[in-house]
């Protein structure tokens, strides 16, 4: 019965949320719902992302000041089915300057795409007046596509 019940509910799960193993090697483009861009390299075994993946966004601090920041997934593990997710690491460095960051995501499309959201809070102390300080993301989703291989010239 219970077989019965749990293959009825795969039948009936829409098909963009089903999750798929990354495209080995590919690289992923696209953008945050801020506007900011994306690159995602998944490494040659689709395991993790390699090299230089990251996702762009917007922080906003609590006096009022915004800035660009970046969320590297370089080395973050991809499970077998794609799906992908750091939740709550937390380090603080030696300034006792505090970084949270959250991520999670999945490659959908047989591949060909990925979205997620990331998120980041740092709460601290300016070395220099003082004064305590935080500043945070909120929830940023991001989507991005398989790019096409380049042919390398002879």
């Amino acid at each position: 019965m219970l077989v019965a019940m749990a293959v009825a509910g795969i039948a009936l799960m829409p098909a963009g949320a089903m999750a798929y193993a990354p495209i080995k090697g590919g690289t992923y483009k696209g953008k945050t719902d801020d506007g900011q861009s994306v690159k995602l390299k998944v490494t040659k075994s689709g395991k993790a992302f390699g090299s230089g993946s990251r996702v762009n966004y917007t922080v906003t601090c609590n006096d009022g000041s915004r800035g660009d920041d970046f969320f590297s997934l370089t080395d973050l593990p991809i499970g077998g089915n794609g799906d992908f997710s750091l939740p709550d690491f937390t380090d603080t460095d030696s300034k006792g300057v505090t970084v949270t960051l959250t991520t999670k995501g999945k490659f959908k499309s047989k591949g060909k795409k990925v979205s997620g959201s990331v998120s980041s809070k740092v709460n601290g102390t300016d070395p220099q007046t003082g004064v305590p300080f935080s500043c945070e993301s909120g929830e940023t989703h991001f989507s991005a596509k398989l790019q096409a291989k380049k042919e390398k010239k002879s």
